[in-house]
């Protein structure tokens, strides 16, 4: 299974994935991830639709793209500690020209607080283990608020080695490979320290189900 040391500059750390270069398709590492997040994408897809206002059927539009391109998706692994944060931010675009950057958040441990805003609001979502997110990343200001530890339930029901520990899985449309010259917009710059050698970290992702709440902002 992944193994992590103690990191004193962070509270997230990046887990390593084995992709052969940065923006690679998830399809060969984690395929039940990638499985999962287009059933969100599919789900808020849907629910767009069935608002009548204009921006919500050009969302709409986006995330059908983005779930069917050809390329498939990328993504990282984020896992927290029981102080893990991160500031606000918005994404920049995986490929030049991109107006918008649809991304999934798969959260998989204790419950997090996840701040989104953008220009209908803010709010605060407590996003729980087997919950999905689909947002623009380019468009919605996200971060994470802290990391809620729910002591009356044990850690291996968090499928996780140690209680206190959140693990986010973000997925977006992979790049093409770098024969392709795109812009690099995210890097690998946390510590890493071991390989999922034995799929534990695939695994995981079984107790997501089709019930698995998906939130669009």
């Amino acid at each position: 299974a992944a193994t992590v040391t103690r990191n004193d500059r962070k509270e997230s750390l990046h887990l390593p994935t084995g992709l052969p270069y940065v923006g690679a398709p998830f399809a060969d590492v984690l395929p039940h991830a990638v499985r999962l997040a287009q059933g969100a994408l599919a789900a808020a897809s849907a629910s767009f639709r069935k608002r009548p206002d204009g921006r919500a059927a050009a969302c709409a539009d986006g995330i059908a793209e983005t779930a069917s391109d050809p390329c498939g998706l990328t993504g990282v692994c984020l896992l927290y500690g029981p102080r893990g944060k991160m500031a606000a931010h918005t994404d920049a675009p995986t490929r030049p020209g991109q107006q918008q950057e649809w991304l999934v958040m798969l959260s998989v441990g204790e419950t997090v607080m996840f701040s989104v805003a953008d220009r209908g609001g803010s709010e605060v979502l407590r996003i729980k283990s087997g919950d999905a997110l689909v947002m623009d990343a380019m468009a919605v200001m996200h971060g994470v608020e802290g990391i809620e530890t729910d002591r009356n339930v044990r850690a291996s029901e968090k499928f996780l080695p140690a209680a206190g520990l959140r693990l986010g899985v973000l997925l977006w449309r992979a790049a093409p490979p770098p024969s392709v010259k795109l812009a690099r917009t995210r890097s690998n710059e946390d510590d890493v320290f071991s390989e999922d050698e034995d799929g534990s970290l695939d695994s995981m992702f079984n107790l997501f189900s089709e019930e698995s709440s998906c939130s669009d902002t």
